[in-house]
């Protein structure tokens, strides 16, 4: 987690602010997929676009946290997704082979 937190020398965020700006964006993906939020309006504001950046460790949501909740934000993405495929009639059991270029 506190390797998490080092400031980059010339500036910029943190790594823990970085991967949880990505989390907090993939709730907006969310939003728009119809699935549920990984994270509420508090934890998703301080990682939102335009938040201060981190200066310490009471500031900052645990590495462990961060690291578990993008790949559950992830599942729910794919499962979106899926869920707007079957709707639309694209099979989503097979994935797609891309044709080989012949010259």
């Amino acid at each position: 987690h506190k390797e998490s937190l080092a400031q980059p020398k010339l500036g910029g965020n943190c790594l823990n602010w970085v991967v949880g700006h990505m989390v907090a964006t993939r709730n907006l993906i969310l939003d728009l997929l119809g699935q549920e939020r990984v994270w509420d309006e508090k934890r998703f504001a301080r990682y939102d676009r335009g938040s201060p950046p981190i200066s310490d460790d009471a500031d900052a949501a645990p590495w462990s946290e961060i690291l578990a909740d993008l790949d559950r934000s992830q599942e729910r993405i794919r499962a979106g997704i899926a869920a707007l495929l079957g709707r639309s009639g694209v099979r989503t059991d097979k994935p797609r082979r891309a044709r080989a270029e012949t010259t």
